[in-house]
């Protein structure tokens, strides 16, 4: 029994170097996938959000077209109504109801008539290979004056 405890020496500091630097270098990998995937998940949710925000302003809009009685494009704002009206406009990458701000970071908003139907095209404002772009059709009801 006293042979084999004096044979048992331990380890040494060369092997105990190795194990450090062997961890060190899984530890790094393993960070830089964790670091990626987060950094994958708060571009997806950024880029989410914005689809969100760019489909919430296409359904006010159209919920205030279907209830107005005329629809006019004025210096490439919308304006909708005779009597109160309604001006959806973009400044400074947020788009205003009124002077409600409805939704920001956007780069693009603009209106075209094309006979009955309004275009409406929506950017988001991010760089180039990030950005997002909406648009949708609306078909104007007779009796909708259209200017």
């Amino acid at each position: 029994m006293k042979k084999l405890l004096k044979q048992q020496r331990g380890i040494t500091l060369v092997e105990l170097l190795a194990v450090i630097v062997i961890g060190g270098i899984v530890m790094v990998l393993i960070l830089s996938i964790f670091s990626n995937g987060n950094k994958t998940y708060q571009n997806q949710t950024a880029r989410s959000e914005q689809i969100t925000d760019m489909r919430y302003i296409a359904k006010v809009v159209t919920k205030e077209i279907r209830m107005t009685d005329k629809v006019s494009i004025v210096n490439g704002d919308l304006v909708l109504g005779s009597n109160e009206k309604l001006v959806f406009s973009l400044d400074n990458g947020q788009i205003k109801k009124d002077e409600e701000v409805i939704a920001s970071n956007i780069a693009v908003l603009a209106f075209h008539f094309i006979d009955r139907t309004l275009l409406i095209e929506i950017e988001s404002k991010e760089g180039n290979s990030n950005s997002q772009k909406l648009s949708t059709e609306i078909y104007l009801r007779e009796g909708v004056i259209i200017e």
